[in-house]
């Protein structure tokens, strides 16, 4: 590589030529793909709302909206009380 003290390019350029094109090549496509990610997530969070922590209704439907009726409310109601 050195001849005469100096870097010869051309040798230079046959030995490491490829390496840096493969380097350069490979960091712009991981580059693009982390924006591409990164882009469609931020479009992901502004369009559609997920609701990341749901409430769950335990024991009783998700339909009624009244009152729960437990079961001394239902013995009330059976006697007429």
């Amino acid at each position: 590589m050195f001849i005469d003290g100096l870097l010869n390019e051309e040798l230079f350029w046959l030995s490491f030529g490829d390496l840096i094109t493969n380097l350069v090549i490979a960091t712009v496509i991981i580059g693009e793909i982390g924006f591409v990610i990164w882009l469609l997530l931020k479009w992901l969070r502004g369009n559609i709302k997920l609701n990341w922590s749901p409430v769950l209704n335990i024991g009783e439907s998700g339909l009624t909206k009244g009152k729960v009726k437990t079961q001394k409310d239902k013995l009330k109601k059976l006697r007429g009380r």
